[in-house]
C-alpha cells in the first residue's frame, strides 16, 4: 500500500514521493462521536475541501493548484473517484469497509507530523477524523 502527499495549505505541503507502509493501523476506536454527518458530502464540504483542498483559488496541498500526490479536492466527484482509487494514478487512499488499511486513516492518525494530514499542521480533530472512520466502515458509499 503506498501513502500520498500531505494535505494542508500549499505553504506547508510536500512534494516527497510516497513511502510503503509496512502494516494497518492497530486499532482505531469502536465507538466515537462524529463533528459532521459521516456521509461524504458533508465530509467533502467540512473536511476535505475546506482543511485540504485550500482557498476558493485551489491553492491548498490538494487544490487546484497543488495536487499532490495525483490528489485534488476542489471537485467533489473527481475527489471521490481518486480517494477510491477510480482517478489519476489509480492508488485507493480508501479502502470502503476497512478504515484500519486505508492510506487516509493512516495518515489521518499519526503521530509523524511529517506524515500526518494535515500536513506539518494540527491534527484534524477527533470528531473529524470519526467522521471518515465510519464513512469508510459504512462501505465509503459515495
Amino acid at each position: 500500500m503506498l501513502l500520498w502527499g500531505a494535505m494542508v495549505l500549499s505553504t506547508a505541503c510536500t512534494n516527497d514521493p510516497p513511502a510503503a507502509t509496512e502494516a494497518c493501523l492497530a486499532m482505531l476506536p469502536p465507538t466515537c462521536a462524529p463533528e459532521v454527518n459521516p456521509k461524504y458530502a458533508d465530509i467533502y464540504a467540512n473536511i476535505l475541501a475546506t482543511r485540504c483542498g485550500g482557498t476558493s483559488a485551489g491553492t491548498g496541498c490538494h487544490g487546484a493548484q497543488g495536487r499532490r500526490g495525483n490528489l485534488g479536492f476542489n471537485d467533489i466527484d473527481e475527489a471521490y473517484e481518486e480517494l477510491l482509487g477510480h482517478g489519476t494514478g489509480g492508488q485507493a487512499r480508501v479502502l470502503p469497509g476497512d478504515p484500519e488499511c486505508s492510506v487516509l486513516m493512516e495518515r489521518l492518525e499519526t503521530d509523524d507530523t511529517a506524515k500526518r494530514m494535515p500536513y506539518m499542521a494540527a491534527q484534524l480533530s477527533a470528531g473529524a477524523r470519526c467522521a471518515i472512520q465510519q464513512w469508510i466502515e459504512a462501505g465509503a458509499p459515495r
